[in-house]
């Protein structure tokens, strides 16, 4: 009986076998290899160069012009700040004078006057209008190889020579 259930056996596993295997060069389902998505060309998409290449030039004509743009505003900011610490330079060194203490008093503003100034260009003059709680007079400036020489120009047209505001290191 055993050699019986033996053979049943063998039998049954060779028929199984063969009904999945019904040709040499058949893969039982659960032995198949799952094939790979399918990689069939699709024709490549429209390249548009000109909008590309128009979009590339819009997008440097636009950093071009805030890099110009704040190239002018550094600069405008950087002339702006020099002409207020001058101002303040001169302010100062004037406030300190007897002539300009007893015409003016305490300084309360200091201007340049740029229409005077551009009227004088070919003299090198610049000229700042200060005011005071005594009154008002145009300070005339003159550049010198040792710094600033100035005179004070008062309402009646007389003129008072000031100290001159000497650079650093000049005697």
């Amino acid at each position: 009986m055993h050699n019986r259930s033996l053979t049943s056996r063998r039998k049954f596993l060779h028929n199984s076998t063969s009904a999945n295997m019904s040709s040499p060069n058949t893969i039982p389902p659960e032995a198949k290899p799952v094939s790979p998505p399918s990689t069939s060309h699709q024709p490549p998409l429209e390249r548009r160069p000109q909008g590309s290449t128009l979009l590339v030039l819009l997008s440097l004509v636009v950093a071009g012009g805030l890099a110009w743009g704040g190239f002018i505003a550094a600069r405008q900011i950087k002339e702006k700040r020099s002409r207020e610490f001058l101002q303040q330079t001169i302010q100062t060194h004037l406030q300190d004078q007897s002539p300009v203490a007893e015409h003016i008093g305490d300084i309360e503003a200091l201007e340049l006057d740029e229409e005077a100034t551009a009227q004088n260009a070919a003299t090198g003059m610049v000229v700042f209008h200060v005011s005071g709680r005594r009154g008002a007079a145009d300070i005339h400036a003159f550049q010198r190889p040792n710094g600033l020489q100035f005179e004070m120009e008062l309402a009646g047209g007389e003129t008072v020579e000031l100290e001159p505001l000497v650079a650093l290191g000049s005697n």
